[in-house]
């Protein structure tokens, strides 16, 4: 049955994929800080019903102490005005899809299954349905959100250039130049 535990484990997903993303970024100095304070909010959130209150207490202390000596994000690579602008040109109102996306299955899942029963099978418990709900149409919005606000695609024949290899041209070289030299991209075959 789906109840509070089962909520605070997927709960735990997100806490515990930033302390990763943190625990990689080779970037920044205090990244085993701040890997530190979101595994140990990962584990409160997953884990923390069924820990000793000591150790709940002590954990939080720890994340309290990291906190307090300093916990630096990363800077975040935006994109400048006219980028942001075209944008929400490109979206226009559909950006409200994934807001609307939450109360609407959060009221739809109160009021189809008031007792929990899918199906004839008792999955949810009954005093949690709301918060299921609300968690599902969370993670819902959040799938939409995430669909919807991608940048767009490529053409076939666009090229995204990085500082390793600089832009492939085009033409009758481009085949040479993409399966040799510095940018060699191992899914492109030369034919002969």
């Amino acid at each position: 049955m789906i109840g509070l535990d089962a909520v605070g484990i997927a709960a735990a997903t997100l806490p515990g994929a930033v302390a990763v993303h943190h625990a990689f970024d080779r970037s920044e100095a205090t990244r085993w800080r701040n890997a530190g304070f979101w595994a140990i909010f990962a584990t409160l959130l997953g884990a923390g019903p069924w820990l000793p209150d000591l150790l709940n207490g002590c954990l939080v202390l720890v994340m309290v102490g990291l906190a307090t000596w300093g916990l630096r994000p990363a800077p975040v690579a935006s994109s400048d005005d006219a980028a942001r602008a075209a944008s929400a040109g490109r979206l226009g109102n559909r950006l409200f899809v994934p807001a609307l996306a939450l109360p609407v299955l959060t009221l739809a899942g109160t009021l189809l299954i008031p007792d929990g029963r899918i199906a004839g099978m008792s999955l949810i418990d009954p005093k949690q349905v709301t918060l299921i709900a609300m968690v599902t149409g969370a993670f819902v919005a959040l799938l939409l959100a995430m669909r919807l606000t991608r940048p767009p695609r490529r053409s076939a024949g666009s090229v995204r250039p990085s500082p390793r290899c600089p832009a492939v041209p085009s033409g009758p070289d481009a085949d040479r130049f993409a399966a040799s030299g510095p940018c060699r991209r191992p899914w492109v075959y030369r034919s002969r």
